[in-house]
Order: structure tokens, then sequence, then C-alpha cells
């Protein structure tokens, strides 16, 4: 659903300037599933997932799929939004990534 609010509003939420990661396996295997059934969709999101199909839903968008990549967002210094499931927040990889990204100003957790 995020994936989704991003993309209808790319421009008018500045999301072009950043750098965009989905941590979270099963988060990319449920977007996966989801583009797979676009008989499914509204007319708005299948339009919408019809343009993704030219290109990826969000420009800036990384699908973040091991434990080495997502380690690697840890050497990351600014002008990121890290998408994970809270669960990976708490026990899971993007934790280390949490607490390494503590003392920067512009976390949200």
């Amino acid at each position: 659903m995020i994936l989704y609010w991003m993309a209808q509003n790319f421009a008018a939420a500045g999301l072009k300037r950043w750098r965009i990661f989905l941590d979270s396996p099963m988060a990319i295997q449920a977007t996966i599933a989801y583009a797979r059934h676009s008989d499914l969709h509204d007319e708005h999101a299948a339009a919408l997932w019809a343009q993704a199909q030219e290109r990826s839903l969000l420009p800036n968008l990384r699908l973040v799929e091991t434990a080495e990549q997502s380690k690697a967002l840890n050497q990351l210094q600014s002008g990121a939004i890290i998408i994970a499931g809270s669960g990976m927040c708490t026990g899971g990889r993007i934790r280390t990534t949490c607490c390494t990204m503590c003392g920067a100003r512009n976390v949200i957790s």
C-alpha cells in the first residue's frame, strides 16, 4: 500500500530526490504477487501498474533481497527512505540499520 501511495504521489511528495529501499523479502514477494494479478486491481491501480510494466513502479526504488544488501544500507549517510516491516525493526535485519542511524537527524521509527 505504501508503494502504491508513493507511486501516486511521486512528484507531489518530492520523492525523486530520495533513494528508496524496500528491505523486506516478504514485502518484495507481496509486491510481485500484487503486480502479477492486475485483473484484480481497480481502474486507477491497473493504469498505474501498466505504466510500471514499462519502467519500475518507482524509478528510484531498490529491492533489498539479501542480508548482505541490507547490511550495506548501514553505509548510507543521507537521502534515503528505507521501508521495512515493523517486525524487521524489532528483531529482523533492519534493526542494525535503525541502531546505526539513531544519531542521524532524519530518522523516523
